[in-house]
């Protein structure tokens, strides 16, 4: 697994752990410096903004309370991610059908 995947696959898990809430970089960079001894501005810096947001920066460096958000090709490149990559084509297919479906009353 290549670095920029770890850390795809990091923010993935914590995602989930937390029950769909988005980790903040502060946490991100604590886990990948405790347990694989990586730079997490640097490896995330080499991450393409289709597979994550870009991170926020206060003062030149990464904001600790930003949110590292995946984007639905992020997330579709992780372990585990299946269901959530069906919920999200499913929920997305549901509003096409809604707005298709949608007659606004004329007053």
């Amino acid at each position: 697994m290549s670095k920029e995947s770890l850390v795809l696959q990091v923010i993935y898990m914590r995602f989930r752990e937390r029950g769909g809430t988005w980790p903040e970089f502060d946490y991100i960079d604590r886990w990948l410096h405790r347990y694989s001894k990586l730079d997490a501005e640097h490896i995330i810096g080499r991450i393409p903004p289709t597979l994550l947001k870009p991170l926020s920066y206060l003062n030149g460096r990464p904001d600790p309370q930003g949110k590292l958000i995946l984007t639905a090709e992020g997330v579709k490149r992780c372990l585990g991610s299946n269901d959530d990559t069906y919920n999200l084509v499913a929920a997305v297919k549901l509003m096409v059908q809604y707005d298709t479906e949608y007659d606004p009353q004329s007053s």
